[in-house]
């Protein structure tokens, strides 16, 4: 049954990530999220134990921090970018508190982390 359900949710997920390609296919730019192996491809030699923040730029459904909540460091700070709001909500509801969400573009990311740094 818990397969099943599984199943069922990645079919959800890719059925919304089309859904919001055709919405926006600029912002989306891709029909389906990226696989598990393309996730695996795309961290392969990064030194996790040396991680403390973690950025993600478009994270969509999350096949990419999926990969990274299970090699990075429980310590590490973990922010993910992201313009579609429906996916913001999706993000923080499938990940809690593990993960930061910040609903904004990578062109604030500099403001942002020099906010962080004044209120550290």
């Amino acid at each position: 049954m818990n397969d099943q359900r599984v199943a069922q949710g990645a079919w959800k997920e890719r059925l919304y990530f089309l859904f919001h390609f055709l919405k926006n296919p600029l912002r989306n730019a891709s029909v389906i999220p990226s696989s598990q192996y393309a996730a695996e491809a795309m961290f392969t030699g990064v030194d996790w134990s040396k991680a403390q923040t973690i950025v993600e730029l478009g994270p969509g459904t999350g096949t990419f921090t999926q990969k990274i909540l299970r090699h990075a460091r429980q310590d590490a700070h973990i922010i993910l970018f992201e313009l579609e709001k429906n996916y913001v909500d999706l993000l923080r509801s499938k990940f809690g508190h593990r993960v930061e969400v910040l609903h904004t573009g990578a062109q604030h990311m500099e403001e942002i982390f020099r906010e962080k740094q004044s209120t550290t």
